[in-house]
């Protein structure tokens, strides 16, 4: 066919697709109609055609973010979403694509985790590869329909936002057939929305239409360097509003060299974290040599001001074969925003009951020594962070990996759980993954690459 006649072809269908746009019509136009100016071919896309963030006025994806939705369901529950703008990628079809960890919650519950993926193309257009969706009742996860990947089993990928979204436009979001079907039409680019966030003007209306659930055709309505507003179902009563964006660095950490006790509360209470005077725990478990270790944590009502700051003072004995061999003085404290920062410790290595070294020990403030954090008070997945610097002698580092983790110690087993890696740059080789669980606190410890394990055995007070 030759150029003229392509052109020709091409505009037809666009006419037809265009004349055709009641409520009714579920016509989408094929993504290579658009494929010069607007869209890539779906079937034949590569990380070339794709840049390495998301800046799309209307769907803007900065690692760091969250997006805080609250709302009524028509049955009368309460809901929340956040949307956490996660640090991690994933690869799908060759593209790298951002995570997005969306959690919802019904009066106060965690009904529902998923991971969104999404890439945008060198035009603009905010692509949607797929998401893992689980389903929670109890903490226990029942479901995961709703689950795809662009790639598997005949799924593909959709648009979620156009780089320059006109009314009448129509096109799919995504595909997994019987999965997944959701298409978009632009309504208007002159809706007001008021929503707890704010007042917007001249905001983008789209409706979200899916063939699989005819019923459940909903509006949503985009402000320009903002993004979602609002989302509201057509026929019932269902709404979400934007009520909070939080930037996670603003949130998370204070300026170091600018510490004071204004910056802090007097308790430890992040729900992975939490430090009670009076409350011992103690951790069982075996060495890569096999021995059996014991680690006892108490939290005393000791404070130690360290940098102007009142901390927490926690003993940690630790046994193998009934035999103490560390003792250790360690200092904590809450910031306002609900990081736990680690401000040094005593450490103290006992050989037949005699004190035979001090190495590790560190004080911040002392000899170029900085706090770092031991928990942060939002532990996004993909975040990493320094839990201590001293150089040459304290230098651990954290990874937060994510939470969904099903961890069975003897204290008990505990669903959600959090997972984070932990690495020492003065020793490459000693990895460990660390598991929290929420209103509990630190769970189990596990070397990677060893059969070392510590795991929760009790809590007193």
């Amino acid at each position: 066919m030759d150029t003229c006649k392509k052109s020709c072809y091409w505009l037809c269908l666009l006419l037809m697709c265009f004349a055709c746009k009641d409520d009714n019509d579920k016509v989408i136009i094929p993504v290579e109609v658009f494929q010069d100016d607007i869209l890539l071919n779906v079937d034949n896309l590569s990380q070339a055609d794709f840049v390495e963030g998301i800046d799309n006025p209307y769907f803007s994806l900065s690692p760091g973010f969250f997006f805080v939705y609250e709302g009524i369901e028509e049955e009368g529950e309460e809901v929340r979403v956040v949307e956490a703008i996660t640090f991690n990628t994933k690869e799908i079809l060759g593209i790298t694509c951002r995570e997005v960890l969306v959690s919802e919650y019904e009066d106060g519950e965690l009904v529902e985790e998923t991971l969104d993926w999404y890439a945008q193309d060198k035009n603009g257009n905010v692509w949607y590869f797929g998401e893992d969706s689980k389903e929670i009742e109890d903490g226990e996860v029942v479901s995961t329909e709703g689950s795809w990947q662009a790639g598997r089993n005949g799924a593909k990928p959709g648009v979620i936002m156009l780089a320059n979204p006109q009314p009448g436009q129509k096109y799919r979001q995504e595909f997994a057939e019987g999965i997944a079907e959701d298409q978009g039409e632009v309504i208007r680019l002159t809706a007001s929305v008021a929503v707890p966030y704010g007042s917007f003007q001249n905001c983008l209306q789209i409706k979200d239409i899916n063939p699989l659930e005819p019923d459940s055709e909903e509006f949503k309505y985009y402000a320009s360097g903002v993004g979602l507003l609002l989302a509201e179902s057509i026929e019932g009563e269902d709404k979400e509003e934007l009520v909070e964006i939080t930037d996670l660095v603003d949130k998370v950490l204070l300026d170091i060299e600018d510490l004071d006790s204004d910056d802090f509360v007097t308790v430890i209470d992040n729900p992975y974290l939490s430090y009670t005077p009076g409350t011992t725990y103690t951790y069982t478990g075996v060495d890569d040599e096999g021995t059996a270790i014991m680690v006892v944590e108490e939290v005393t009502a000791n404070v130690e001001v360290i940098l102007g700051v009142n901390c927490t003072v926690v003993k940690a004995s630790e046994y193998e074969d009934g035999e103490l061999v560390e003792e250790t003085l360690d200092w904590y404290a809450q910031d306002k925003n609900g990081n736990v920062w680690y401000f040094g410790e005593d450490s103290k290595e006992i050989e037949d009951g005699e004190v035979v070294s001090t190495e590790g020990s560190w004080r911040a403030g002392e000899d170029g020594a900085e706090p770092g954090i031991i928990m942060l008070a939002e532990p996004l997945p993909g975040l990493k962070y320094r839990q201590e610097f001293y150089e040459g002698e304290a230098e651990d580092r954290a990874e937060v990996i994510g939470f969904g983790f099903t961890i069975t110690v003897p204290y008990g087993t505990f669903t959600d759980c959090l997972k984070t890696r932990e690495h020492n740059p003065l020793e490459p080789d000693a990895i460990e993954y660390k598991y929290y669980a929420e209103g509990i606190g630190f769970i189990k410890a596990e070397k990677e690459d060893s059969d070392e394990v510590e795991e929760l055995e009790e809590i007193s007070q």
